[in-house]
C-alpha cells in the first residue's frame, strides 16, 4: 500500500498495473468485459412501447440490432452502457433500465435461471447466482451477504469508466424483484439503488410503482434487502436430482476462460464493499485458500492484497461521490472506513484531490 506521500500519479500508475493484471484473460478490457446479452433482449420491444425506432437506436450506439435479437448473444459491458444511454436519450424516459428490468424471469437467465429454480431454499437460490454470475459476466458481480436486520442480495459493476451504470443496475434489480416473486411469491423486500433519486415526483412513483416496494435512492448498493427468516424459505416444485443434473452443465460452462487470481480477488472485493469486511482472512475463505497462499500467489502475479483492496474501494468511492448524494461519512462507512479522515487522506492520496473536491468537479461545481 502506498505511503499518504506517495503521489497520486505513482499510485494509479500502480493501480493500472494491478487492474491490467485483472484484465489479463479476463476479458475486462478497454471495451468491458463480455456480457450475456440477457434481458437487454427486451430493450427494442421497449423502445418500440415507447414510439421509438429500436433499429435507429442500436445503430446510433454503435450495436448490430441483431446481437439484441438472443439472450445468449455476447455483447462488451461498455457497448452495453452505451446502448442503455442511447435508448434514455432516444426515449427521453429516465428510467428505461427499470422498464427493460421489469420484463425479466428466471427464464432470462438461461441455464442459470433452471439451476435456481430448483434449489432447496430461497437462499439457496440467490447464492447460487452469486456464486456463478461469473460464468455469464464480466465487468459486474451479484452478491449475498447477512446484515443483523436482513439480507442483501445486490448488483456491482465494477466495470472502469462503464457508462450506463445507473440504467444497467435499475435493470438488474429490477430483473431480481422478478426472480425473488417467481421463487417465493410471497416474497416480502425493500429496494435499494446506488443512485440519486429521480428529479420529479411522478419519476420517483414509477419506481415504487414498478418494484412493488419500498425504495431507498442514495443506498450504498444496489440491492434487495429480505428478512433473514425468508431465505429459509424452501421453493416448491424444487425437485434435487434435476438440480443435480443442472449443477453438472452449470460446472462445464464458461463464455470465456476462467477468470485469473487477480480478476477473483477484485471482483470479491468489489462484492463485499457493501458489507465493509474487506479483510484478507474473508476473501481467502471466499476463494478457499489459506491467506499466506493466496498472499504469495497475488505476490507471484504482480500485485498484492492491499493493492487491490485500494482499488476496489477507489472504485466504490467513485461511483458513490459521482452517482449519490451521500454524505462523505456515509460513503467512508460504505467503502470500510471507521473514521472519514482516514478515507479523505486515503482519496487524496489515489486522485490528488478531497471527495469533495472530485465530486464537485463531476458537476462543474467550482
Amino acid at each position: 500500500m502506498p505511503s499518504d506521500a506517495t503521489a497520486p500519479e505513482a499510485f494509479l500508475d500502480k493501480l493500472n498495473r494491478t487492474l491490467a493484471l485483472c484484465d489479463a484473460h479476463s476479458g475486462t478490457g478497454a471495451e468491458g468485459g463480455l456480457h450475456r446479452v440477457g434481458v437487454a433482449c427486451f430493450a427494442p420491444q421497449v423502445l418500440t412501447d415507447l414510439g421509438v425506432d429500436p433499429s435507429r437506436t442500436a445503430k446510433a450506439a454503435g450495436l448490430d440490432p441483431d446481437i439484441l435479437s438472443n439472450p445468449e448473444n455476447l455483447i462488451s459491458f461498455v457497448e452495453l452502457g452505451r446502448y442503455m444511454e442511447k435508448c434514455v436519450e432516444h426515449s427521453n424516459c429516465s428510467y428505461f433500465g427499470l422498464l427493460v428490468g421489469e420484463r425479466g424471469s428466471l427464464a432470462a437467465l438461461g441455464l442459470m435461471g433452471q439451476f435456481m429454480r430448483h434449489a432447496p431454499s430461497l437462499g439457496d437460490a440467490l447464492q447460487d447466482l452469486a456464486t456463478h454470475h461469473m460464468r455469464y459476466i464480466r465487468g459486474a458481480t451479484v452478491f449475498l451477504y447477512r446484515t443483523r436486520s436482513d439480507a442483501r442480495w445486490g448488483y456491482a459493476v465494477y466495470q472502469r469508466g462503464a457508462p450506463g451504470r445507473e440504467q444497467i443496475c435499475a435493470a438488474a434489480i429490477a430483473v431480481a424483484t422478478r426472480i425473488a416473486k417467481e421463487l417465493n411469491p410471497s416474497c416480502e423486500f425493500e429496494v435499494l439503488l446506488s443512485q440519486a433519486p429521480p428529479q420529479t415526483a411522478m419519476q420517483r412513483a414509477q419506481y415504487e410503482c414498478r418494484f412493488g416496494a419500498r425504495v431507498h435512492f442514495n443506498s450504498e448498493c444496489s440491492a434487495l434487502a429480505i428478512s433473514r427468516e425468508e431465505l429459509a424459505w424452501p421453493i416448491d416444485g424444487s425437485d434435487p436430482s434435476e438440480r443435480e443434473r443442472l449443477s453438472l452443465l452449470i460446472e462445464d460452462y464458461w463464455l470465456k476462460t476462467p477468470p485469473n487470481l487477480c480478476h477473483l480477488v477484485f471482483r470479491t472485493l468489489v462484492s463485499m464493499v457493501p458489507n465493509s469486511d474487506l479483510s484478507l482472512s474473508r476473501v481467502s475463505r471466499c476463494l478457499s485458500m489459506h491467506p499466506r497462499t493466496l498472499e504469495r500467489r497475488l505476490e507471484e502475479a504482480g500485485t498484492s492484497f492491499l493493492i487491490l483492496r485500494e482499488a476496489a474501494r477507489y472504485e466504490m468511492a467513485r461511483q458513490l461521490l459521482i452517482g449519490t448524494h451521500l454524505r462523505l461519512v456515509d460513503i467512508s462507512a460504505a467503502i470500510g472506513y471507521a473514521d472519514p479522515a482516514v478515507f479523505s487522506r486515503s482519496f487524496r492520496r489515489w486522485t490528488g484531490v478531497s471527495p469533495k473536491k472530485f465530486r464537485s468537479k463531476q458537476f462543474g461545481i467550482s
